[in-house]
C-alpha cells in the first residue's frame, strides 16, 4: 500500500495465496481418503467405500473454513496505515 496498491487489491492477493494452499490440500485430502477407503473395503464391518456427498463436504468445508481464516487477518491488514507499517520495521 506504500507503494500505491489498493487495499482491495491486498485482501485479494492474501486470500488468493491461501485459497490455492487450500485447494491443493483438499485435492491431495480427496485424492487420499478415496485411496484409503478403497483400502478399507476389504475389512469386515466397513463403511461403504465411495461416499463422496461426505468428502465433497468435507473439502468444501476446509475450503470455507480456510477462506475465512485468511480473510480476517488480511481485512486487519489492509486497514493497517502504511505509515504506521513503515515507521515499526
Amino acid at each position: 500500500m506504500a507503494l500505491g496498491a489498493a487495499r482491495a487489491r491486498i485482501v485479494g492477493s492474501i486470500v488468493r495465496e491461501g485459497l490455492t494452499v487450500m485447494l491443493a490440500g483438499a485435492a491431495a485430502g480427496l485424492a487420499l481418503a478415496a485411496a484409503g477407503a478403497r483400502l478399507l473395503t476389504h475389512l469386515p464391518y466397513s463403511s461403504a467405500q465411495s461416499d463422496w456427498l461426505f468428502y465433497a463436504a468435507a473439502a468444501i468445508l476446509v475450503v470455507v473454513v480456510g477462506l475465512v481464516a485468511s480473510a480476517l487477518p488480511a481485512r486487519r491488514a489492509a486497514a493497517v496505515e502504511p505509515l504506521v507499517a513503515l515507521r515499526c520495521d
